[in-house]
């Protein structure tokens, strides 16, 4: 038997023991205290806790007795067959602590000598083969858990969760779902909406890698043996599974898995550890969970109201968790934590802010619409102009810039709410009131490449990479945001393929102001700008990146330009109309030239909008 630490250091080799009934785990560790083996009673202080596994019960009382805290996974008494809730919580996390004993014990029979069946004239010399492995081990393995800071926020996290109910569980129980008529179904064209997670995501719901190396196994016994996964749809975003135990093979389960586009919000399995909620249970490890979705939330309760972040432990977090859990972290009693405003405010004042973005303007265009509110531009010079005011004179405008007028190839009349024009020359567009994005080829084909009902597409943007990607809200009016208003990114690949989601929901802020939000392809907050701390109001209305990483935003309320780099800092700030007589900036972009365009609205005393071709600061591009 060996004794190791949370880190997996061996502090004790003892045995070996006689292999029969009388040698259990539990009178092990009695004849270790009773007979207080190599002073044992010394080394063990009040208050102690030993993380150990079910073979260990009958020890429990006399460990009590000592002093010493003892924490063991659940057993059933009556053989029922689920645990419940509070049961398969507390179980988890004791097999979240107890795993470096098994990690520690796999150390020992990796030494080929120690992994095979001994003879037994070997019997008086293992202790000492084992002492050695176990010595060498500590000298020069690295700790199996280092106890970094993330450990303990993890922790927190873990025991946040242990105290919730699973609210699936009870809701299958309520609604007898189980008795209702299934219709079973392959997985693989039936769960278009269904999340797609990647590895990050499931490390974050199974609060750790044991799962995620199970997973690998357990996907190929289902793909290489006569194994089946059927999905039956109890509703829109509740499906019931039915596949193998891993355990058993002639024992199938059946689990509930409850879900947004976006993420999993719940699930219940009918194995015995399948009520928790502290992590996934291991049923649901299956082959039909594709690329993510990352929900920008509270890491430790998924509230969405985020309001602070720790800058040592990368963490965001809502008021709740910041007082109840965060605060009583040992390892964050001097950590950094700030505001999401805060964030944002910082950026404005960590260097100077010049007053000059534009150097030069090189022409400046009258068109026919009384704004420019898109005006993407395509590898040959042909603008795409689009004009939106919910009446029936919006128009579409495909042109030519020239020396000194705007040549018109093409005009329809539709309903465009935003335009993007990929790689191969492809015009991606949506129409309010629509749910759907189409394209339009070259020659003049209309095709629709994503349905994303229920949610309604606000942006289209192309990055540099040819992806796409689209910004979505809820149905009905985006102003004013309720805490149950939703916002989600999509980015697809360039053959219209889902890749990666970002989903928000609720408030970042109390106030009502514009400002623009900054994460990461994984959902991880970066920073936010919503102007500087003198204006009223901030209502950007445009937004491009240069070919240095530079952000512009034309800001329409101000009749300015800001520029930021791509930490948020804010670079430059220019009065559009003070300076250059430029009025309502609605839209920016910048041609394969490098030009930087501007499209506007139409200005006092003015019927039309114009287009202003600049040039910015050299250091700016």
């Amino acid at each position: 038997m060996v004794v190791v630490t949370t880190t997996g250091y061996f502090v004790t080799v003892l045995g070996p023991y006689l292999a029969d009934s009388k040698n259990n785990d539990a009178a092990i560790l009695k004849h270790m205290f009773n007979t207080n083996v190599e002073d044992i009673k010394e080394w063990v202080q009040d208050n102690d806790i030993f993380v150990v596994d079910r073979g260990f019960r009958d020890s429990l009382e006399l460990l009590d007795d000592l002093g010493i805290k003892a924490q063991m996974p659940s057993f059933f008494i009556e053989r029922p067959k689920q645990m419940t809730t509070d049961e398969a919580n507390a179980s988890r996390l004791v097999t979240k602590v107890r795993w470096v004993v098994e990690s520690a014990n796999a150390r020992i029979k990796r030494w080929k000598y120690l992994s095979h069946v001994l003879p037994n004239k070997q019997v008086p010399y293992i202790g000492d083969y084992v002492c050695i492995v176990c010595g060498i081990s500590n000298k020069y393995l690295p700790p199996l858990s280092p106890g970094c800071d993330n450990e303990e926020v993890l922790a927190a996290k873990m025991l946040h969760l242990s105290k919730n109910v699973n609210t699936l569980k009870q809701r299958v129980e309520e609604e007898n779902f189980e008795r209702r008529k299934t219709i079973w179904k392959e997985p693989d064209n039936n769960l278009d909406d269904f999340p797609r997670l990647d590895e990050e995501d499931l490390r974050n719901i199974t609060c750790g890698v044991y799962q995620m190396k199970l997973s690998t196994s357990y996907i190929q016994e289902h793909l290489e043996g006569n194994c089946q996964i059927l999905v039956h749809q109890e509703d829109e975003h509740l499906i019931r599974v039915k596949l193998q135990s891993r355990h058993v093979s002639s024992k199938s389960y059946i689990l509930w898995i409850e879900y947004t586009s976006a993420e999993i919000t719940a699930w219940y399995c009918k194995c015995r550890a399948g009520a928790r909620v502290v992590v996934m249970a291991k049923s649901m490890k299956y082959p039909i969970i594709r690329k993510a979705q990352v929900l920008v939330a509270c890491y430790f309760c998924k509230e969405q109201a985020i309001k602070w972040r720790c800058e040592d432990c990368n963490i965001r977090m809502c008021n709740t968790c910041k007082v109840t859990v965060h605060q009583g972290l040992t390892s964050a009693q001097d950590n950094v934590v700030v505001s999401i405003q805060d964030i944002s405010m910082l950026s404005l004042f960590s260097q100077e802010v010049t007053p000059i973005v534009i150097s030069s303007v090189c022409y400046s265009y009258t068109t026919t619409l009384p704004a420019v509110h898109t005006l993407p531009s395509s590898d040959d010079d042909l603008l795409y102009i689009s004009y939106f005011c919910f009446s029936s004179k919006d128009r579409f405008v495909k042109g030519k810039l020239l020396q000194s007028s705007i040549k018109i190839l093409l005009r329809i009349k539709k309903n465009i709410f935003d335009i993007a024009i990929n790689k191969d020359g492809e015009i991606l567009f949506n129409e309010y009131g629509d749910n759907k994005i189409n394209f339009l080829s070259p020659a003049g084909e209309v095709n629709t490449v994503l349905d994303t009902s229920p949610m309604r597409p606000l942006a289209i943007h192309v990055n540099k990479d040819n992806e796409e990607i689209i910004g979505l809200q809820e149905q009905g009016p985006p102003f004013p945001v309720q805490d149950f208003s939703t916002r989600q990114v999509i980015i697809l690949s360039s053959d219209y393929q889902r890749k990666v989601g970002i989903r928000q929901k609720g408030r970042l802020n109390d106030d009502n102001n514009a400002r623009i939000v900054t994460v990461d392809r994984n959902g991880h907050f970066k920073f936010m700008h919503d102007g500087p701390k003198d204006y009223e109001t901030f209502n950007p209305q445009g937004i491009t990146i240069t070919p240095s990483d530079t952000i512009v935003v034309a800001d329409s309320s101000n009749d300015s330009l800001h520029v930021l780099n791509s930490k948020g800092e804010l670079l430059c700030l220019q009065s559009l109309h003070k300076d250059l007589g430029i009025e309502y900036p609605k839209c920016v972009f910048i041609d394969r030239e490098g030009f930087l365009l501007i499209g506007c609205a139409n200005g006092r005393n003015e019927a039309y909008g114009k287009i202003h071709v600049v040039k910015m600061k050299d250091s700016l591009m």
